[in-house]
């Protein structure tokens, strides 16, 4: 049985079970332009790292017809290799912004998500990159 480590505690996974975590930070102010920041764990495929984000986007997109992709490129965290993007979406009647870095780590892909209300773009953008170039992975051990 693998063992799930998080900074308070760790356990061991029952056979079967598989890790889909979801870490959801949010502001502490109030009127904060909507910001949020999504960290998203999933077990990898045989799929590549690009593949693999572009079937995530495709899924987002099948949820909602006001789901855009503006840009996208290929990156890399240290010397991992990563898919960057900026996403455009309507919730409800307030149009969302994302800043999303994709890669794969061990078994996982992880996906790290910055949203925030469209008129906010150009904070997102300085969190995201804030967010991106502090990212630092660690090694995975048994």
């Amino acid at each position: 049985m693998p063992t799930y480590h998080v900074d308070e505690f760790s356990f061991e996974v029952p056979d079967g079970y598989r890790d889909d975590t979801l870490n959801l930070f949010v502001p502490e102010q109030k009127n904060n332009g909507g910001f949020s920041l999504t960290v998203a764990r999933q077990p990898r495929t045989d799929a590549d790292v690009d593949e693999e984000m572009n079937t995530l986007f495709d899924a987002l997109a099948g949820m909602s017809k006001d789901v855009r992709v503006l840009a996208r490129r290929a990156t890399t965290v240290a010397t991992v290799p990563a898919v960057e993007a900026r996403v455009q979406a309507r919730e409800t009647a307030i149009r969302t912004y994302q800043r999303v870095l994709g890669l794969g780590h061990y078994e996982h892909l992880l996906v790290f998500t910055i949203t925030s209300e469209r008129a906010h773009h150009k904070r997102c953008d300085a969190v995201a990159d804030a967010l991106f170039a502090s990212l630092k992975l660690r090694e995975v051990t048994a």
